[in-house]
């Protein structure tokens, strides 16, 4: 997770097999991520952001800020999840929550890591079953 003016991006780095079993859990329907053939990346690309959305969000205050989504690429065994978030042009305090349960439906010993890098800060998380919120300071 990186600041970059008034965007956070955020790159989200994951095996793609755990990551099409997470979908066929959630949806009842196996896809093909790593490589999706061009007619299905569309719908690839739809599952997998449904997916993260609901389990990878920002608040600040008490208001959740919206991702938009640059797509996912894939490697050998894992794939890079693109999301950028717009910050707001005050933020209270500095202060976002995160919370990321990604995976932890499907896997529950699965732990994220959360890396930021600012400007003039940085700081490492790590969040698990039960344990999936933390509060970042991005000033």
């Amino acid at each position: 997770m990186k600041k970059e003016g008034d965007t956070l991006r955020v790159e989200m780095s994951v095996f793609y097999d755990d990551m099409e079993l997470a979908i066929y859990e959630q949806t009842q329907r196996y896809v093909r991520l790593c490589p999706a053939s061009k007619n299905k990346k569309h719908e690839a690309d739809s599952l997998v952001f449904s997916y993260i959305v609901d389990r990878f969000y920002l608040v600040v205050g008490d208001k959740p800020l919206l991702p938009s989504y640059d797509g996912y690429t894939c490697s050998e065994e894992a794939m890079q999840i693109n999301l950028c978030f717009l910050l707001p042009t005050i933020l209270p305090e500095g202060e976002i929550k995160i919370t990321d349960s990604v995976l932890m439906d499907v896997f529950p010993e699965q732990r994220n890591i959360i890396q930021y890098s600012g400007e003039e800060h940085r700081a490492t998380h790590l969040l698990s079953l039960g344990r999936d919120t933390a509060l970042l300071n991005i000033q």
